[in-house]
């Protein structure tokens, strides 16, 4: 059974920014624990941030690799909420002319918007636009500790 996502709670700036530190309270090693789908963590409140732009961010701090340290990974998507509609309407328009586009822009306000909401900022790389959906997924950059 697939379960159902979290309802659209948009909170204000303030608000997200306090709730920050508890997505990345805990490190999600999967090296010792099975894997969860990808939608596991996003069926949790303190990963989940939703904006009033119908932005939705799922942010975790996730370790995969024996010798790997810890990594922020973000997740960006458009919510189904009516809030959510002027978002759609404008990426599926842009989308039309430019899938390129689309997503650049798309990704770009999301990571404004986490730019916004995040304290530490580690220089997140975009590495994929999800296979199913075209949605933006951003991993911490790796540097040599």
């Amino acid at each position: 059974m697939v379960a159902e996502p979290l309802p659209f709670e948009p909170q204000s700036l303030m608000l997200l920014r306090a709730r920050y530190p508890a997505a990345i309270a805990k490190v999600h090693d999967f090296t010792v624990e099975p894997k969860p789908q990808a939608r596991d963590l996003s069926l949790r409140r303190e990963h989940v941030f939703d904006f009033e732009s119908g932005h939705r961010l799922i942010v975790a701090l996730e370790k995969h690799g024996k010798d790997k340290r810890p990594l922020l990974h973000m997740l960006a998507s458009i919510t189904p909420a009516p809030e959510g509609a002027t978002l759609r309407a404008t990426y599926t328009r842009e989308h039309r002319k430019s899938l390129h586009r689309a997503r650049t822009r798309f990704a770009g306000g999301a990571l404004n918007r986490w730019r916004k909401i995040a304290d530490p900022q580690p220089n997140l790389v975009l590495i994929q636009f999800t296979r199913e959906k075209g949605l933006p997924f951003w991993i911490e950059q790796e540097t040599d500790a």
